[in-house]
């Protein structure tokens, strides 16, 4: 949810509420909200809908079908991410 208000993306209410099994026996959660901003990944840049979870310790998880659409790769030998192609910078915090 916080990264959603910093990117000043439009939220959306859902009328009815989610389940979201998590990847831990017993772990559930609902998607109440969702938004729609724009998402920018090297070259790539286009307009996406988000489901909106507070899950601890991650910002953004992109899904497996946005993945097959923009031919992701993610290179850990190479320490590097592909888009379409495109090598793109990461983000290494400090």
């Amino acid at each position: 949810p916080e990264l959603a208000y910093m990117c000043k993306a439009d939220r959306i209410d859902l009328k009815e509420p989610v389940g979201l099994q998590l990847g831990t026996k017993g772990s559930r959660t609902r998607i109440n909200y969702g938004a729609r901003a724009t998402l920018q990944v090297g070259m790539l840049k286009q307009s996406q809908y988000f489901d909106v979870v507070d899950i601890d310790k991650y910002d953004l998880i992109l899904g497996t079908m946005f993945c097959r659409k923009h031919n992701i790769v993610l290179d850990f030998a190479k320490d590097q991410v592909l888009v379409d192609g495109e090598r793109v910078a990461l983000f290494r915090p400090e």
